[in-house]
This record gives C-alpha cells, sequence and structure tokens, in this order.
C-alpha cells in the first residue's frame, strides 16, 4: 500500500488498520452532526475569510469526495477503473456567497461512508490490495482509496472546527482551566494517576488500551474529562473519581456544555483538538448508581460525556498545568 501522510493533520495510512479505517468512516456523519450541532444554516454557508471555504463547502467537498472514492473501489472490483485528476479549485474572492444544504451533504457523507465501510469489511486489506485502478499516470490500491478517504474527511473536519472558532460565537469562548489529574493504566479502568506525562501522536506515554476495536485511533490518541461534572455526577450518588471511566486527563474550570469538535485545548506544553464525544460502555456500569453508564452518554446528556483528541503538537503535561482553550 502507498502510504499517505500530513503534516497539517498528521495524519498517517499506516496508522490505520481495517478496523480502524471502518470504525473512522462509521464515525464520520454523527462526527459532523456534533460539529455543526445547532449552528443556523446561514452561519454554515458563511466564509470566515473570502478565500476560505465555508463549513457547508467543506461538508459538500467530503460527500463529493466520499462518494468518488466508493465509485473508484466499485470500479476496481469490475476490472476497470481509469480516470484523470480531480482539480479541486480554491475558495476565490470571485465566488459567490455558497447556499448549500448542510444537513443533506452530511446526510450524503453518512450513505456513501457506509457504503464504503461495507465494502472494506468484506474484502479485508488484502482484498483491497488486490485492487487496482489508475488516476492519470498513477496506479493506485483499493486500501490507499479508503484511507484516503478517512484523511480527507477528518482533515476537512479540523478545518471546519477552525471555520467556526474565526466566525465569532458559535464555538467554545477562549478560557483557562487546570490540569487535575493525569491517569494511565496497562489497559483497562480504572486509570491511575501519575503526576506528569508526556503527549505525544498516539497519546500518552505509558498508557494503552486494553482493545483497539472501539479505540486507539489517531482521533482518540487522548480521553478527556471534566472533574466539574465528575463532581456534579458525585452529588448524585455515583461513585465516579477522577480516572474512574478511564479518561487520560481531567480538567478542571472548563465549561464542558461549550465543547464540540474542532475545539482546540493547549495542555500543558501540548496542543489537543477534540474530536468526537466518547461513547461509554459497560466497563463504566460501577461507577454509576444501578449500573447506568449511559449517564455520561452524550446523545441522552450533553454536556456530560468524555471527548476524545488529536494530537496537534506534541509535549510534557503535569497535574496543575494550565489548560488554555482558544485555537
Amino acid at each position: 500500500m502507498t502510504r499517505e501522510t500530513c503534516e497539517i493533520c498528521r495524519f498517517d495510512s499506516a496508522d490505520y488498520t481495517t478496523d480502524d479505517v471502518i470504525g473512522t468512516l462509521l464515525t464520520l456523519e454523527p462526527w459532523w452532526l456534533e460539529a455543526v450541532r445547532d449552528i443556523d444554516p446561514e452561519v454554515l454557508n458563511t466564509r470566515p475569510a473570502p478565500q476560505v471555504w465555508a463549513p457547508s463547502e467543506y461538508a459538500q467537498h467530503t460527500a463529493g469526495v466520499t462518494w468518488a472514492l466508493t465509485e473508484s473501489l466499485e470500479q476496481m472490483r469490475s476490472g476497470v477503473m481509469q480516470r484523470d485528476p480531480i482539480a479541486v479549485p480554491d475558495a476565490s474572492v470571485d465566488d459567490p456567497p455558497p447556499d448549500i444544504d448542510t444537513a443533506q451533504c452530511i446526510a450524503d457523507i453518512g450513505r456513501e461512508a457506509e457504503r464504503m465501510a461495507a465494502i472494506v469489511r468484506e474484502l479485508g486489506d488484502d482484498g483491497l490490495l488486490a485492487l487496482t485502478g489508475r488516476v492519470g499516470e498513477r496506479t493506485i490500491d483499493g486500501a490507499w482509496v479508503v484511507r484516503h478517504a478517512v484523511h480527507d474527511a477528518t482533515h476537512h473536519l479540523s478545518d471546519t472546527g477552525r471555520d467556526l472558532y474565526a466566525l465569532v460565537g458559535v464555538s467554545a469562548p477562549p478560557a483557562f482551566g487546570s490540569v487535575e489529574s493525569i491517569n494511565v493504566s496497562d489497559g483497562g479502568v480504572p486509570k491511575r494517576p501519575v503526576p506528569e506525562v508526556v503527549v505525544g501522536r498516539r497519546g500518552l506515554e505509558g498508557d494503552r488500551q486494553r482493545s483497539r476495536k472501539h479505540h486507539g485511533r489517531v482521533w482518540q490518541a487522548l480521553c478527556l474529562y471534566s472533574i466539574d461534572v465528575i463532581e456534579a455526577l458525585q452529588e448524585e450518588g455515583h461513585p465516579i473519581q477522577a480516572g474512574s471511566a478511564g479518561e487520560n486527563l481531567t480538567l478542571r474550570g472548563i465549561d464542558w456544555v461549550t465543547m464540540r469538535p474542532g475545539v482546540r485545548l493547549q495542555l500543558g506544553d501540548a496542543v489537543a483538538e477534540l474530536t468526537v464525544p466518547a461513547t461509554p460502555c459497560r466497563h463504566n456500569a460501577q461507577w454509576f448508581t444501578h449500573g447506568d453508564f449511559r449517564r455520561m452518554d452524550h446523545e441522552r446528556y450533553p454536556g456530560w460525556s468524555r471527548w476524545y483528541a488529536k494530537v496537534v503538537s506534541d509535549g510534557a503535561v503535569r497535574e496543575g498545568d494550565r489548560v488554555i482553550v482558544d485555537p
């Protein structure tokens, strides 16, 4: 497989197993939905600068690319895939204002991502590597195609997060907090506190997940939670503590309700970017009265869940370090 990397978003196709590709593809639609949650369609069609795409344009582009790459896989399966490279024009000051149905674009992303995920699940990497096609003078394989789809979509989700921050008033405001607890384990929960740690592209040194089926992707490098939320849960009678739910960093003083995909946080010397809320599982039932671990499910209780984040810039993090919410 031809390796694909990106210095801007830190994508590396070598990081992605078949399960990682499938899991990411099936996360794209809810990820996009959360990124634009409760934002007026008119704002989504607003460019933060004349030569920067609006959020709706990034969604439209992602829908089109995901469709085109899925079609490429289908053509490879039929034995013939030959096309010219697709030129994507940059935003121009002469462009008319966009008038795009962002919700429809996100639905299209979800549909095509599911179609691609089904092909990946059926063929696996060996089968994908056996599929080849031509783009101009270049030969590509199916394994590259699906990882490129993941790169394109996640890269433009980061672009959308920066857009929304630039469109004042529709993303998390600048704020300051602190690192309450740093938590690691050799797999499973609870994670135990340590005084300091080095944060890298794949997460905390000395920490790992018991299973990578639903964890461990680069956009899940960190799991973050709020001690303020944890203390509110304790007041409800739940025996949860910092690190109990498997978060790597427990933060204090951050307005958790304002968190959304694309928000960046300075954590000590490191910088992280939020991706998606973490889905709770039965292993966390022990921290909730009556085993109701859904109490921190973002779908049921927005603002009460843990968040996954990718690492934008590596660095050391120490207990008590300052946290800055400001991309």
